[in-house]
């Protein structure tokens, strides 16, 4: 009884530790979200420059980015830059991509709706590897439901088998 009495403050410690913590990151990410939401509307941001960037190569007018295209972009050393200053590196902009894709089709997405879920990515513990990971979980779920699915499929068919009467001993029965 007393060791139990024992470890209770430590939990009540740790309860409000974490509670403080998670405070403390919740406003952290507002903050972050309040900046970059004002980095949205200065003329010489990065956000600003790569909305520039990105519209003047829309050749066809749509409005809209692939992450084929995101790619050429990031051959050039200044949009690198943008995206450095924005605290993004090539893979969670691929991540971000990847999280978008549904299926074989490359995913597209208007180029103002990128840049401003770019600038929620950003924060000390990036949101995008929160996400990425829980889509990871999600598909290593589905692959592991499919090869189990593959199994029972498998032994349903060898239970059938094996327990089923081929049709030339139901003939016999029958005569």
């Amino acid at each position: 009884m007393s060791r139990v009495g024992n470890h209770e403050p430590n939990f009540t410690l740790m309860n409000i530790l974490t509670g403080i913590c998670v405070t403390n990151a919740n406003k952290a990410a507002d903050d972050d979200m309040e900046i970059s939401t004002e980095s949205l509307y200065k003329e010489s941001s990065p956000v600003a420059n790569l909305k520039r960037v990105l519209h003047a190569a829309d050749h066809e007018g749509r409005g809209e980015l692939t992450w084929t295209q995101l790619q050429h972009h990031l051959l050039n050393p200044t949009v690198r830059d943008y995206f450095k200053m924005m605290d993004l590196e090539r893979w969670h902009l691929e991540s971000f991509f990847g999280l978008l894709k549904v299926g074989d089709e490359e995913p597209t997405i208007p180029i103002n709706q990128f840049l401003h879920g770019c600038t929620r990515l950003r924060s000390n513990v990036k949101n995008i590897d929160l996400i990425a990971s829980v889509h990871e979980t999600e598909e290593q779920n589905v692959r592991r439901f499919m090869e189990l699915k593959a199994q029972m499929d498998k032994l349903r068919d060898d239970l059938v088998r094996r327990y089923t009467l081929p049709s030339s001993t139901l003939k016999q029965t029958w005569v």
